[in-house]
């Protein structure tokens, strides 16, 4: 069994994570009004320079307009969306080694899309649709709507867990 050290070791660790826990001031941490209209035009700079592709700016605005865990966002394929009763289904995440997993709580919602995100990922669609084209892959109900060129080479890869970290500091940077 373990040590009674051990245990008390652990029973603190637990106490100290609580206490730094309880400490964070709920405003410290959401953004202000004017710190996200800060950010929305950040992003739209950035996407109208070029400096973000139509896939990450798609990824950003589908992620703040569902509200949902980036591993969500990840994990949405073409068939979860219907653009024609305007539903998105949410039922999978991706986990850090980019394998399909339920969500958090095995829940499975249905979100009614936003206007303006329908639009953002019906241009993502055909965009996306176009490049996958030209490496002669067939764009299908399970196509996942984010994906990248991983440093191998390899195409269509899924986005890793901090994809969208590495776009949001780069848009901090400039």
């Amino acid at each position: 069994g373990q040590s009674r050290l051990s245990k008390r070791l652990e029973k603190r660790k637990a106490v100290k994570k609580l206490h730094l826990k309880e400490t964070k001031r709920a405003e410290d941490q959401y953004l202000s009004e004017s710190q996200l209209l800060e950010w929305f035009q950040a992003v739209q700079a950035d996407y109208d320079n070029q400096d973000l592709t139509q896939q990450d700016y798609a990824l950003f605005w589908t992620t703040y307009f569902l509200s949902d865990r980036k591993s969500e966002t990840y994990a949405l394929q073409c068939k979860h969306i219907n653009f024609t009763s305007d539903k998105l289904h949410l039922v999978h995440a991706l986990d850090e080694f980019v394998n399909v997993k339920s969500t958090k709580g095995n829940k499975s919602t249905d979100l009614t899309l936003p206007v303006k995100l329908k639009s953002i990922l019906l241009n993502w669609k055909e965009a996306q649709k176009k490049e996958l084209t030209q490496f002669n892959i067939k764009q299908n109900r399970d196509q996942f709507l984010f994906t990248f060129i991983d440093r191998k080479g390899n195409i269509n890869q899924r986005v890793h867990t901090d994809f969208l970290n590495y776009r949001m500091k780069s848009i901090k940077r400039r």
